[in-house]
């Protein structure tokens, strides 16, 4: 699924699907117009592809696969809004003083749904005292990664907001 040439042609579909006013402004309204309650549905049904035509049973040219799947499922639609989508939103509407923009990403953002627990995530919740099944935001997720990455993978314990906090 994750084959570059699969990549590209997803890609394609995406450009193709949002070429009304340009990628850049359709996801702009993607967020503007994502419906209360429903902003993460919105957003990921947005960008889910599901195998068609020849991609649908293929990996590359002239290479055939044996089961049928989404070019782009609901799971990394997710991973894209929240990686993506809604940081480069907000900060777009910082930049251009469209602060109701910027203040609905946010919002979103905070709101989203957590994307599966991983390694590192599982990791942080013990480093913190925090219950294997603690239902965290994406967002709280990020906030875990970020300071794994920024403080625990570098054993930068004297920067870590956690341990700052702690005083």
């Amino acid at each position: 699924d994750n084959f570059p040439t699969r990549r590209l042609i997803t890609l394609s579909y995406l450009i193709s699907r949002h070429n009304k006013s340009g990628l850049l402004q359709e996801i702009l309204e993607l967020t503007r117009q994502s419906p209360p309650g429903a902003e993460h549905r919105w957003l990921e049904s947005s960008m889910v592809i599901s195998g068609q035509g020849y991609w649908a049973d293929h990996f590359d040219f002239g290479i055939a696969r044996k089961r049928s799947s989404a070019l782009l499922g609901r799971e990394r639609a997710s991973a894209i809004a929240i990686n993506t989508i809604l940081p480069f939103t907000c900060a777009w509407g910082e930049l251009n003083s469209d602060l109701k923009l910027k203040k609905k990403a946010a919002e979103i953002y905070r709101r989203y749904p957590q994307a599966g627990d991983n390694e590192l995530t599982r990791y942080m919740k013990q480093q913190l005292r925090l219950k294997q099944e603690a239902r965290l935001s994406a967002c709280q997720q990020q906030g875990l990664l970020h300071i794994f990455k920024a403080c625990c993978r570098r054993r930068n314990c004297a920067e870590c907001p956690v341990a700052l906090n702690r005083g």
